[in-house]
C-alpha cells in the first residue's frame, strides 16, 4: 500500500528508522520507570486523556517535549507521539516491554527516514481498520459531548458575509470547521499516527445515512468510497 511514489525503503533508510526506533524506545522506557508518568500512562490507557498536571509531569518536568527538537518541529512531535502511544501500550499490558519484538514492530511502523524524504514516506504508513475505527468512534464521542457541530451549524446559519471581505463566503465560513480537523488530527496524534485521514468526513456521511461507529461495514463502505487507500481494510475494526 506504498503511496509515495518513493517504492520500498532502501538500506540506508531501513538502518535509519532502525536508529530512530532505538531512540523511541530507550525515551518511552526513561519515562515508564518515572512512578508518576507510569502513574500517568497506567491510568489514561491506550485511549485516555492526560491532565493537566500528568501532561506537566511527561512533556515538560520529564523531558518529552522537548525530545527530538534538534530535528524539524513536524518530526519532533510526531516522534514525541510514538513515544507517548508506546509508553501507553506497555503500561496497559500490551507489550511486555519496550523491547519485546511487538513492540519494536509497532515503533518501527511509525519511523519514518529523514533527509527530506519524511514528507513523503509519511503517505505509506498503513492505518489498521481496527485503529481508524476505534479514532472514529472516540471523534464521534467527542462531537456528541460537545454538541459542536450543532454550534458550527449555528454559526454558519447565522453569518453575515461582509461585502468588502477578500474571501468568499466558502472560505470564510470553512474557518468554523477548524475545530474538528484540530480534533482529528489531536486523536491521531495521540495514537501515534501521522498519516492520518478525516475521520471528520466519515462521522459526517455516517450521520447523514442515519449510521454510526457500531456499524462496521457501514465504515467500510465509507472508508472505500473516500478511496481512504492507505487505511488497511482487512481487519474487522473490532
Amino acid at each position: 500500500m506504498l503511496s509515495s511514489g518513493l517504492g520500498a525503503p532502501t538500506e540506508v533508510e531501513i538502518v535509519e528508522r532502525l536508529e530512530r526506533t532505538a531512540e523511541i524506545q530507550a525515551f518511552s522506557q526513561k519515562l515508564l520507570v518515572e512512578k508518576a508518568c507510569f502513574s500517568a500512562f497506567k491510568r489514561v490507557g491506550i485511549g485516555g486523556d492526560f491532565t493537566e498536571g500528568e501532561y506537566e509531569t511527561i512533556y515538560i518536568k520529564n523531558g518529552l517535549g522537548e525530545y527530538f527538537t534538534q530535528i524539524n518541529v513536524l518530526q519532533a512531535r510526531h516522534y514525541q507521539a510514538v513515544i507517548q502511544a508506546l509508553a501507553r501500550r506497555v503500561a496497559a499490558g500490551v507489550f511486555e516491554s519496550v523491547f519485546a519484538t511487538a513492540a519494536i514492530k509497532y515503533a518501527l511502523e511509525r519511523t519514518f527516514a529523514g533527509s527530506g524524504k519524511f514528507y513523503n514516506r509519511i503517505r505509506d504508513q498503513t492505518v489498521s481498520f481496527e485503529e481508524f475505527r476505534t479514532i472514529l468512534k472516540e471523534y464521534m464521542a467527542w462531537e456528541d459531548q460537545t454538541g459542536i457541530r450543532e454550534k458550527i451549524k449555528e454559526k454558519v446559519r447565522n453569518y453575515v458575509h461582509p461585502e468588502d471581505s477578500e474571501d468568499d463566503w466558502d472560505e470564510a465560513t470553512n474557518e468554523f470547521y477548524k475545530p474538528l480537523e484540530k480534533k482529528n488530527a489531536e486523536i491521531f496524534q495521540k495514537y501515534g499516527l501521522i498519516n492520518r485521514v478525516s475521520v471528520t468526513q466519515v462521522a459526517f456521511e455516517l450521520r447523514r445515512e442515519g449510521k454510526n461507529a457500531d456499524d462496521a461495514e457501514a465504515v467500510k463502505e465509507l472508508v472505500a468510497k473516500l478511496e481512504y487507500d492507505h487505511v488497511d481494510l482487512r481487519g474487522d475494526g473490532v
